[in-house]
């Protein structure tokens, strides 16, 4: 029987269904059957050879019929089960006239219906253990294989093991490991041979040599064996139909593909899928040149499972070797975190320690974009062409990621300028902030089986390659690539950048809300002095005319007058310049922090007011034990010298009139009370007595600017300010200072 002529460009090639091709190999038979009756809906061309009849006698019939008596019960036990997957086989009996012999039967499920298939046939008085003997041969194989592969230093020794191993299991000539890379074309780095066979090891295959329809298969069905490359096709018999044989061991070979192994000279092949999750990462090949090679299912069964616990175990060291190779750059990852976390100014940090990055990411030069301003180190472009490449970067500007291996490809219109550069990555940090790395060129040989560019796609046409030989191809152009570790790498850059971005927002944030303060506080203070300033101006301007006037009509009594005047408003204005002038040092002459003994600082101002006190009969209490805290003594004495004078001005006037110093220690800080028995301060003033020129007795002397002095040298110490009153009960005006340490 004939198979089907052969795709004839490139596109259909990718397009064919070879999961429905309606062909098996001839090596075996297939019959489809009804889900529930068992009945025989379809069947291959060859089933006289296996059951003595003709297709279309089997049409129809339950296949139990055609089964030994010990067979029967037990194949409809299996066929009824919830799940038929692929761990058969089955030894099924056929009775074929006077003749009984065994099979290999293999069952799945596919489209509603119960695909069997038989192959291996032999007389029952061949009957043996087979599949127990496999199973004992593959436990041997993979723990044998585990035992040697567990401490070799790379992938490829423990490739080289497995195919070794595998080789001498299956009986194959050549067996290899073949890995896809990213763009899906194929690697040898590991093979097991005949002495005779040319080598492939190190050999790169095209990725149209597997094309995704039967990546997509490797991915479904973990073993394909194709027995006899050489061996006509089987067509199904109705011919009528659509049948999913993605999980057929017998299931036929793309044309496309036997030719493309007829032109390796390969007789028969089997391949084992290396999968992880739902990626095909690898495939384990088995090439046999001297003629047709039917691997026993039993055989093939045991290769599944090696390859399933191979490629566990492979991928286990590469993500071991991966993960060495990671920690150590993230190492040094961590050191420049620890340096950066000291810095306040990132651009000098990163001009400082750009050898450091550039060594961190293998590159060969680097760029720091701040704004409109460019830092470069080591090998770069010129600044527009930097610029150029960043906004040209997949995404935009906003990606956070970039890698590029080749300029030259991916920006063909880019003047490089003769620049020995090919290649760059970009870590996108802020709006403002981004790290640019650049790699030299990078010329090196691939060896490939064969010219990659033998399928002539220029025109569509498809001509399997006719010869394998090593064909060497020179490239140029490109970098180094960037590793899945280069950006991890980047990754981790990033994020280190991300969170000193994200502190210096936070600073920025609170130096901008400080600001916004300041610029409150300033225009304020400016209302408030031009206003306080004025008005003793206009008294002095007044007084001066009023003092010309007396002196002229000779009034020198008058005269005095106008001069005592004069000289209170300029005292008055002297006072109000010196109170500002303190108010505007507050925090800017900061002197050291020290231990401040409350109980000394208290006592120590209650001797400098000893006389004030004794003239205006007032007693100052102090409790004792106040306790002590780090600070700036000189503003917490300003602070407190305030408070007591704006105690004895306003909250000593009643009879026997007495202050109470007081203080605790709070969670967080210390509170210090200066409390007086006065007339006390009504509800709807008490918010504004501590902001710069509120004065609510104008009775008194005063600058109104001694309660801000306090609210001011509060903030300085990271803590506030307030005040407890009610009209009539006196006033408790209160001081929290936060815990500053030690400098």
């Amino acid at each position: 029987m004939s198979g089907r002529s052969m795709p004839t460009d490139l596109e259909s090639c990718e397009m064919e269904v070879i999961s429905r091709p309606e062909f098996i190999q001839p090596h075996g038979v297939l019959l489809a059957l009804q889900e529930k009756t068992f009945l025989i809906e379809r069947i291959s061309l060859n089933a006289k050879e296996y059951f003595g009849l003709e297709p279309e006698e089997l049409i129809g019939r339950k296949v139990t019929e055609f089964l030994s008596s010990a067979n029967q019960a037990s194949l409809e036990d299996l066929l009824s089960g919830e799940v038929v997957t692929y761990p058969n086989p089955l030894t099924i009996s056929v009775v074929s006239g006077d003749e009984t012999c065994d099979y290999d039967g293999i069952a799945h499920r596919a489209d509603g219906q119960i695909i069997l298939e038989l192959e291996n046939r032999r007389p029952v008085s061949f009957r043996s253990n087979a599949v127990a003997r496999g199973i004992e041969h593959h436990f041997g194989l993979t723990s044998r294989t585990l035992d040697l592969i567990r401490n070799l230093p790379n992938v490829a020794e423990a490739g080289a093991t497995v195919c070794r191993e595998l080789k001498g299991f299956t009986g194959f000539d050549r067996v290899m490991l073949y890995l896809f890379a990213p763009d899906n074309h194929g690697e040898v780095i590991a093979e097991a041979k005949q002495p005779e066979l040319e080598p492939f090891l190190g050999l790169h295959f095209p990725a149209g040599d597997i094309p995704k329809n039967a990546r997509d298969l490797y991915i479904k069905n973990l073993i394909r064996l194709i027995a006899d490359v050489n061996a006509d096709p089987v067509g199904l018999y109705p011919a009528e139909g659509d049948m999913d044989m993605s999980l057929s061991s017998l299931r036929a070979v793309s044309p496309f593909h036997i030719k493309y192994l007829q032109n390796m000279g390969v007789a028969s092949s089997m391949s084992i899928s290396l999968v992880e999750g739902d990626r095909l990462w690898g495939l384990l090949a088995c090439h046999h040149y001297q003629g047709p090679m039917l691997v026993p299912c039993s055989t093939r069964v045991s290769c599944v499972h090696y390859g399933i616990v191979i490629a566990s175990q492979l991928q286990v060291m590469m993500r071991s070797f991966f993960s060495r190779e990671l920690n150590l750059r993230k190492e040094g990852i961590a050191g420049e975190v620890k340096i950066l976390s000291k810095s306040a100014d990132l651009h000098t940090t990163i001009k400082q320690r750009a050898l450091q990055l550039i060594g961190m990411c293998h590159a060969d030069g680097m760029a720091f974009l701040d704004g409109d301003s460019i830092f470069t180190e080591g090998i770069t472009p010129s600044e527009t062409t930097i610029v150029e490449l960043w906004k040209r970067c997949p995404g935009g500007p906003d990606a956070k990621i970039h890698a590029c291996d080749s300029i030259a490809e991916s920006f063909p219109d880019v003047d490089m300028e003769a620049s020995p550069l090919a290649g760059f990555l970009v870590i996108h940090c802020s709006q403002d902030w981004q790290l640019m790395f650049f790699r030299k060129e990078y010329i090196h040989e691939i060896r490939w089986g064969g010219d990659p560019g033998d399928k002539s796609a220029e025109k569509k046409v498809l001509t399997p390659r006719n010869s394998f030989a090593e064909w060497v191809e020179s490239v140029q152009g490109r970098c180094h690539p960037w590793t899945e570790v280069d950006l991890l790498v980047a990754e981790e850059l990033r994020s280190v950048f991300m969170v000193f971005v994200m502190h210096q927002a936070v600073v920025l944030q609170k130096l901008y809300g400080q600001l916004r303060e300041k610029n409150i506080e300033i225009q304020q203070f400016a209302y408030s002095v031009s206003h306080d300033l004025k008005s003793p101006l206009v008294t002095i301007n007044g007084w001066i005319a009023a003092l010309e006037e007396e002196l002229e009509a000779g009034n020198y009594e008058e005269a005095r007058e106008a001069f005592e005047r004069i000289k209170g408003a300029a005292t008055r204005m002297g006072l109000l310049i010196e109170d500002l002038l303190a108010f505007s040092k507050i925090g800017r002459m900061k002197g050291e922090i020290e231990l401040i003994d409350m109980d000394e600082l208290c006592k120590d101002i209650r001797e400098e007011l000893q006389i004030l006190l004794a003239e205006k009969g007032i007693e100052l209490e102090i409790d004792d034990d106040l306790p002590a805290f780090h600070g700036y003594e000189i503003e917490v004495r300003r602070a407190l010298e305030n408070l007591i004078s704006n105690a004895i001005k306003y909250g000593c006037t009643k009879e026997q009139p007495r202050i109470c110093i007081s203080g605790k220690k709070l969670d967080n800080g210390y509170r210090f009370s200066v409390k007086d028995f006065g007339e006390g301060i009504e509800t709807q003033y008490q918010s504004r007595i501590f902001e710069l020129f509120q004065r609510l007795d104008t009775s008194h002397s005063g600058t109104g600017v001694g309660l801000a002095s306090v609210a001011k040298v509060a903030q300085f110490h990271r803590g506030k300010c307030g005040v407890e009153s009610a009209a009539g009960q006196g006033a408790e005006f209160w001081i929290e200072f936060g815990e500053l340490g030690e400098n």
